[in-house]
């Protein structure tokens, strides 16, 4: 009888770990931009009205994986973004041929709302280190 209790409480394990594995494959499975040669990046800021797009590969990639190590090392909440105001605000958008989505990225305050059709809407803290990225290539 323990012999059973024992194959029963590994069988939940397992089914366990399987579920755990699948939702977190399937939430970073969005967090895959396409490559940087296909994939065109539109920054406007907030504060001038001024907009840019990032040509250059290597500042495409550096910029996609800001933001996927962001995200992944954030805290997220399923909500609305908290943005209320636009003051050192910027947006990102990232599109190509079947991809689409939009940051507002603000080092004043360190936060970013994340749009994908209607698969996200949320927001993740840790959005400075983007937003100081982003500075950079402005000036």
């Amino acid at each position: 009888m323990k012999k059973i209790y024992k194959y029963l409480i590994f069988a939940l394990i397992i089914i366990c770990a399987i579920a755990l594995a699948s939702v977190n494959k399937s939430f970073h499975k969005y967090l895959e931009f396409p490559d940087a040669n296909e994939v065109l990046i539109d920054v406007k800021s907030f504060d001038t009205g001024s907009m840019f797009s990032i040509d250059n590969r290597k500042d495409k990639q550096a910029l996609l994986d800001l933001i996927k190590n962001s995200i992944r090392l954030s805290h997220v909440k399923l909500n609305n973004s908290p943005i209320d105001g636009l003051h050192n605000t910027y947006s990102v958008t990232i599109w190509s041929k079947d991809y689409f989505c939009v940051f507002y990225v603000s080092n004043k305050k360190p936060l970013y709302c994340f749009l994908s059709g209607n698969k996200f809407d949320y927001y993740i803290t840790g959005g400075d280190i983007i937003a100081n990225y982003l500075d950079k290539l402005y000036s």
